[in-house]
C-alpha cells in the first residue's frame, strides 16, 4: 500500500488521492484521535502522517513476506501470552526497568513462532 500511495503521490494523480482520503475518513480520524491523545496535541498532523506510512509499510512487509501479522489467530495469541508475559516480567527486580524491551522481544518470538508452526 505505501508504494501505491508513492507511486500516485509521485504521479500527482489527484482524483486517486482524494478518493484515498474520503475512502478512509474513519481510520483518518481514529489516527489522528490517537497520535492526539498520545502526543498531548503536539505535531499531530506529522505524527498522523508517520503512523500511516508505518501501518502501510507493515501491510507490505506482511505481502512482500508471506507472513501473518494482522490476522485474528495470531493477535488473539499475541495478547493473551503478553499479558503473561508482562505479568511476570513486570514484577522481577532486575528486568522491571526494561519492560518495553521485553515486550518487543516478546512480539519478534511470538510472530516469528506463529508463521513458523502455523502458518507454514
Amino acid at each position: 500500500m505505501l508504494l501505491d500511495v508513492l507511486t500516485h503521490l509521485v504521479s500527482l494523480d489527484i482524483v486517486w488521492i482524494i478518493d484515498l482520503i474520503l475512502g478512509n475518513i474513519l481510520w483518518l480520524f481514529l489516527f489522528y484521535t490517537a497520535v492526539h491523545i498520545a502526543t498531548d496535541g503536539k505535531k499531530v498532523v506529522l505524527g498522523t502522517i508517520i503512523l500511516f506510512i508505518l501501518a502501510w509499510a507493515l501491510m507490505d512487509f506482511e505481502l512482500a513476506a508471506s507472513a501473518i501479522l494482522f490476522a485474528g489467530g495470531f493477535l488473539g495469541i499475541y495478547y493473551i501470552t503478553k499479558i503473561a508475559f508482562l505479568g511476570f516480567f513486570e514484577k522481577m527486580p532486575g528486568i522491571g526497568k526494561n519492560v518495553i524491551l521485553m515486550s518487543e522481544i516478546h512480539f519478534l518470538a511470538t510472530f516469528i513462532l506463529f508463521n513458523i508452526v502455523v502458518a507454514a
